[in-house]
């Protein structure tokens, strides 16, 4: 949520910036560069952080991908995996908005992406485990899921944790179904 409250002053002052201008345009594409770069740099890091602690084996931690049956690992499984999610995250992103900006000469992406990959990082559970040192309890605790406002929005919930779901429709039985009219066949 403070990623939407953080874009929309974003998204507010992109207009004041002169897109057309070369020099706008090179600070924009050095800064995402730098950005992204940033991002990667400190996948690495926690990613030596990761391999560097101690983790006893026999905790393990049930992760349920889409589609799949819940699987269990370790703690240490666990991050290196999330750390690969996110380090896909960020190579994906940054090439698409690159190719946009090559291709289509789009440069809003680039203000945009420069500050959403630095959000997210801040933000992510294993940065805030892993470098800020916080423990990993409430809502850090592990598994991470990712929050999905969409499916949120879907799937509201009430005030004690429970998905509330809509009653399912009444069934319609055969004889209540609406009929179709016969057709009669014109024989000329």
């Amino acid at each position: 949520m403070a990623q939407l409250y953080t874009m929309l002053p974003i998204l507010a002052g992109i207009q004041y910036l002169d897109m057309k201008d070369p020099d706008t345009i090179l600070y924009l594409q050095i800064g995402f560069g730098c950005s992204a770069t940033f991002s990667l740099i400190m996948m690495f890091v926690i990613s030596q952080k990761i391999a560097s602690m101690k983790f006893d084996p026999s905790v393990k931690v049930s992760v349920e991908a889409a589609g799949q049956e819940p699987q269990m690992m370790t703690i240490q499984e666990h991050d290196y995996a999330e750390v690969g999610r996110m380090r896909s995250q960020v190579l994906i992103a940054s090439g698409v908005v690159s190719f946009l900006n090559y291709q289509f000469d789009y440069v809003q992406p680039l203000f945009i992406q420069c500050v959403t990959q630095l959000i997210t990082l801040c933000m992510s559970p294993l940065f805030r485990v892993h470098m800020l040192g916080q423990e990993a309890e409430g809502a850090l605790a592990r598994p991470w899921k990712e929050k999905n406002p969409l499916m949120d929005m879907m799937n509201p919930t009430t005030t004690d944790d429970t998905t509330a779901t809509a009653p399912p429709p009444p069934a319609v039985s055969a004889a209540a179904a609406p009929k179709k009219k016969a057709r009669s066949k014109k024989i000329d």
